[in-house]
């Protein structure tokens, strides 16, 4: 099995991840004051919550294949992604959808109020992030979009200039020395942030604009990247046999599960969850990426359902706040009741997953057939084939190769 198949059934964890999500969004819609439908059940209420912490596995994954063709030029001696089809390719994959919800979204919310253009603006350039009082406006979930496109632009960067660093050393083990070091000094700059942040700025957990930044996410997104440096250690020295594939597994799911409980009772340890999270989720992902082929784990991601979720997890992602406050708004169930909150969150399942589909085969596919038109390098192909999509001049005597 190749190596892009095993990563095609890795993207079954963002279908999964996605769904907690949309789960986690519609308890959080069920609150009455401050109250949740379950709070006096603890340990379902504890799950319920804990299911926000997807967007942390949505960054680890995002660390993990985004750095991985970095890390393999660094490590391997091969050739540095080019910056500009790099970009291309986050471009497509990102903006199209992005957009069309934002705008959808924002002109059915405000429309033709003109107070929002701000509000707009900061979505469509991804600076919401920076604005405490608009970072969760249109599109809630948008805030980790943004997070992710600053990512790309660091790993770019940082890419770039450990692939260069890596070029003057000799020794694989050198290199692989490199690159690990820059990456826990990634991870120890993000705790350390967060640290200073809450113990000793004294910045309250409300303030977003800190606790949703990418300093402080910067953590899950490096996990990420040295899961792809394990990786591509494993493919000489394999690490996991079947067992110990089971038992890394399941330890991070131990893991996710004993961080949750213990910060729930636990306010300074909010702090640092989502970051031991990731590491749960990291361990999770071993058993995949690091263990045997086969695996029963590996043909259970492997199966049409799941793939299928993670095809249009990205959509599900998006849509899915929308089509829930609308179905708040419009009164068609009631989330804010114990008797009426599952039945109503099956159908929000249901909507998303279908909106979610269409959106991906009419938006996501068109934007992936144009990303088909470029090269790695981030040229065009075919230029009389671009022609339709208005890519080129129409005259050949107009290009430049």
């Amino acid at each position: 099995m190749s190596a892009a198949t095993r990563f095609a059934e890795l993207e079954s964890y963002r279908g999964i991840a996605a769904l907690s999500v949309v789960i986690f969004h519609a308890y959080q819609t069920s609150r009455i004051t401050n109250a949740y439908v379950y709070e006096d059940q603890f340990f379902l209420d504890a799950t319920l919550r804990a299911l926000n912490h997807g967007v942390a596995f949505f960054f680890v994954l995002s660390g993990f294949l985004i750095f991985l063709p970095f890390a393999k030029a660094a490590l391997d001696q091969t050739t540095t992604p080019s910056p500009r089809g790099f970009l291309i390719r986050r471009a497509i994959r990102i903006i199209p959808l992005y957009y069309i919800a934002i705008i959808v979204v924002w002109t059915t919310r405000y429309w033709p109020s003109t107070e929002a253009w701000r509000d707009l603006l900061q979505h469509l350039t991804f600076t919401h992030v920076f604005d405490n009082q608009r970072i969760f406006y249109t599109i809630g979930p948008a805030w980790s979009l943004a997070i992710e496109v600053m990512f790309y632009v660091f790993v770019l960067v940082a890419g770039s200039a450990v692939c260069a660093w890596c070029a003057r050393v000799a020794t694989p083990s050198a290199r692989s020395t490199i690159v690990v070091g820059v990456i826990l000094s990634l991870i120890a700059a993000s705790v350390l942030f967060k640290t200073w942040a809450y113990f000793v700025a004294g910045i309250p957990t409300s303030n977003y604009v800190v606790y949703f930044s990418f300093p402080a996410k910067l953590d899950q997104f490096a996990l990420g990247m040295l899961l792809a440096v394990l990786y591509l250690h494993n493919r000489i020295h394999p690490m996991f046999g079947t067992k110990t594939a089971v038992v890394v597994g399941s330890s991070g799911v131990a893991a996710i599960i004993a961080t949750y409980l213990y910060a729930a009772t636990t306010p300074e340890a909010q702090v640092f969850e989502s970051s031991v999270i990731a590491i749960g989720f990291v361990l999770l992902m071993s058993a995949t990426v690091l263990g045997p082929r086969g695996s029963r784990l590996e043909r259970t991601l492997a199966t049409p359902t799941l793939m299928w979720l993670g095809l249009i997890s990205y959509s599900v992602y998006i849509w899915h706040e929308p089509l829930m406050l609308a179905m708040s708004d419009w009164r068609w169930i009631n989330f804010q009741s114990s008797a009426t909150w599952p039945l109503a969150t099956a159908l929000l399942l249901v909507l998303t997953m279908l909106v979610g589909g269409v959106s991906y085969w009419v938006i996501e596919r068109s934007a992936l057939n144009i990303a088909g038109l470029f090269t790695r390098e981030g040229r065009l192909k075919d230029p009389y084939r671009a022609e339709r999509y208005g890519l080129t001049p129409t005259s050949p005597h107009n290009r430049r190769d």
